[in-house]
């Protein structure tokens, strides 16, 4: 019960295992609150996705991967017009397009 609470800031009750929502909110709310002391910007990733794919290389001594939106997609999902509108927009934006979503 503590690792839920701990890795998805959720509060289970100990007497039957449910959802207590009011801790859960609370909770969360000074997660929160926590995480902004401590990254005001929200989540730092080490920078934009050009940045990071420019000194992969360098840092890693691998070639940065291809993003999926180069490669031609494949599977159920792919006639989905939701699919096919996303591959289209990353493909003509690019990473600057992945930067802002």
């Amino acid at each position: 019960m503590s690792g839920a609470a701990r890795n998805y800031g959720v509060v289970v009750r100990p007497s039957d295992f449910t959802v207590n929502e009011g801790a859960t909110t609370e909770l969360r709310q000074k997660m929160r609150e926590d995480r902004a002391k401590i990254d005001p910007e929200g989540y730092n990733r080490g920078g934009t996705i050009s940045e990071l794919m420019a000194t992969c290389e360098e840092e890693t001594g691998l070639k940065p991967p291809r993003p999926q939106w180069e490669k031609d997609p494949y599977g159920p999902h792919v006639g989905l017009p939701y699919v096919k509108e996303w591959y289209k927009k990353m493909r003509e934006q690019g990473m600057d397009g992945w930067n802002k979503a």
